[in-house]
């Protein structure tokens, strides 16, 4: 996988994960933000729920606020609405790290009038609680620009019930 990341902050951090791996899940505690600094502003922590599995966002981080134009740290996935993710295949991926105890990555784009505007790629890391269960996840974030048009991203909101 970290072949195949445009990104060398979703590489940094996918090599940090891999060297608290160690074989297993690294665990929550085992992340020191001194050793990530400059990759915190783009990253999320995030508690998975049991089923029907819900995100919910912990701490995201001021970069990815700046970016998507709301603020959502304490809200669950489910309460959101981005336009460049489909929030189904958002909660899938959560679930697919959850289980395979595996990194995934994915791409998504936001396009406008069939013109390609931005990239957002994104890594997905599982950890693990005290009792070893999957049931957190640090995400991180990365941003390319497409085209050469300048353009505002519509900003994410909070879904009405």
């Amino acid at each position: 996988m970290p072949a195949s990341l445009r990104s060398v902050r979703l590489r940094a951090f996918h090599e940090y994960w891999l060297g608290l791996a160690n074989g297993d899940v690294p665990a929550r505690g085992d992340i020191d933000p001194v050793m990530i600094k400059p990759l915190l502003p783009y990253m999320m922590m995030v508690d998975l729920t049991e089923e029907p599995m819900r995100v919910l966002y912990r701490l995201v981080g001021t970069e990815v606020v700046s970016f998507t134009g709301l603020e959502f740290t304490g809200h669950y996935l489910d309460e959101l609405d981005f336009d460049e993710f489909d929030l189904g295949n958002l909660t899938d991926a959560y679930r697919a790290v959850r289980d395979a105890r595996l990194p995934g990555a994915g791409l998504a784009q936001y396009r406008e009038n069939g013109l390609l505007l931005i990239e957002t790629e994104y890594l997905i890391c599982p950890l693990r609680s005290g009792s070893g269960k999957i049931d957190k996840c640090a995400a991180i974030e990365d941003y390319f620009l497409g085209g050469t048009s300048v353009f505002h991203l519509p900003p994410a909101r909070f879904r009405r019930s």
